[in-house]
């Protein structure tokens, strides 16, 4: 009879660990906003371009080995 007393037990604590806990959340009235989400500006994007003949090209331009160093430098 013990044994069947254990098993509830055990069935009676996983049934309590497995319940979903209580939300308790109040409830409240947000303003609305009239004014429209703000919209993000477009990142700039550059294009850099190394052709066979080890011409390099930033945004379609080419660029020499002295301004590509100030291009590239990190401040």
């Amino acid at each position: 009879m013990t044994l069947l007393i254990d098993v509830m037990l055990v069935l009676l604590i996983m049934f309590i660990i497995t319940i979903p806990p209580l939300n308790h959340a109040v409830k409240i009235d947000m303003p609305i906003l009239d004014t429209p989400a703000t919209i993000a500006p477009d990142p700039v994007i550059n294009k850099v371009m190394i052709l066979p003949d080890s011409q390099i090209l930033w945004n379609g331009g080419p660029v020499s080995l002295e301004k590509n160093d100030t291009i590239y430098r990190i401040k």
